[in-house]
């Protein structure tokens, strides 16, 4: 009798595997063998890959350690370095080199010495002073009208300018706003006794600011009598020292450069500064009704560690009333 067949043997198990496979990624990887390695702009070693990274992103390679031989960066140090960046952090921005034929064509000259003294007060104001701003509208037709007239009854050289009416406006108003005529020096706020108005004046190669003393308590022919010989002294390189020192309070009139509004910066240490735009018509509705009048935007930079926004509010309204009623400006000091 033949003997029965043996069992067959139980087959192995098979490998679990899930029903749809995971995707992957393509993964750019290093060329194999010898890497290439570029000199980065600061010296370092780098692939190129690492290099494009570094560029795509804005990234300083003295900042990533580099694993490779002799230290150089690989694609994947940039991306170590870049996901264990902080989020939010800030990441220092250095240019890198434009590629061949992107580098721009360019001439230096050197500052001339009004032109670095702006840019360091400018600087020290930006960078120090808490600036804010607040703009206005003022109705300039009365006093168009009364400058006209004054002008009309008086010889050449006594000829009223809108700037210093403004200038007279702002004197006024200052006395009763005593906090703009200041300055914020050593956690002290220093009040200035006495109001003297400086006008930013544009001069070859920059600017200057020429002051009137005692503005408030100037008539406003004197006030008008000094701004033009200091603006012809200043404009034609000979101003005095006594011409550009001294000033409390600052306005900048860009009235003449067809303006529809700017924000000034603050001439340090004073407090504020006032700029003036071009007055233009503008229709307007005044009870209902469409008129058309002489508008003129005026905006305060103020130092916030000085004043506060209801303040210059309140200032500009001062400023905006003497404007638009201006018969007191031209009466006396």
């Amino acid at each position: 009798a033949k003997e029965p067949a043996p069992p067959p043997a139980p087959e192995p198990p098979k490998a679990r595997t899930p029903s749809t496979p995971l995707p992957t990624a393509p993964q750019e990887v290093e060329p194999a063998g010898r890497v290439p390695v570029a000199p980065a702009d600061n010296g370092l070693l780098a692939t190129p890959i690492a290099l494009r990274m570094a560029r795509e992103h804005n990234l300083d390679l003295r900042r990533v350690a580099g694993s490779g031989p002799g230290g150089r960066i690989l694609r994947g140090d940039v991306e170590n370095h870049l996901a264990e960046a902080r989020p939010g952090a800030i990441e220092e921005v250095v240019q890198l080199p434009p590629e061949d034929g992107d580098r721009p064509s360019s001439v230096g000259t050197a500052a001339s010495p009004l032109r670095r003294t702006i840019a360091r007060r400018m600087s020290q104001s930006k960078q120090t002073i808490p600036h804010f701003y607040i703009t206005s509208s003022v109705t300039m037709d009365d006093a168009l009208a009364l400058r006209r007239q004054y002008n009309e009854a008086f010889p050449a050289d006594a000829q009223v300018t809108v700037n210093d009416i403004v200038v007279k406006a702002v004197a006024l108003a200052l006395r009763d706003f005593p906090n703009l005529n200041a300055s914020y020096i050593d956690d002290r706020i220093e009040v200035h006794t006495d109001i003297n108005v400086g006008a930013a004046v544009a001069v070859e190669g920059g600017v200057l600011t020429v002051t009137t003393r005692q503005t408030d308590r100037s008539p406003i022919s004197d006030i008008a009598r000094e701004n033009r010989a200091m603006i012809e002294r200043a404009r034609a390189g000979r101003a005095r020292p006594d011409d550009v020192a001294g000033s409390t309070f600052t306005i900048s009139n860009l009235g003449g450069y067809d303006t529809d509004h700017f924000a000034a910066i603050i001439n340090p240490p004073q407090a504020a500064i006032l700029a003036v735009a071009t007055a233009r018509e503008t229709a307007v509705v005044e009870e209902g009704q469409l008129a058309v009048r002489t508008v003129m935007q005026m905006t305060i930079s103020a130092d916030h560690r000085v004043t506060d926004g209801a303040e210059c509010a309140l200032f500009l309204q001062r400023v905006k009333e003497l404007l638009e009623s201006p018969i007191r400006l031209f009466l006396g000091g």
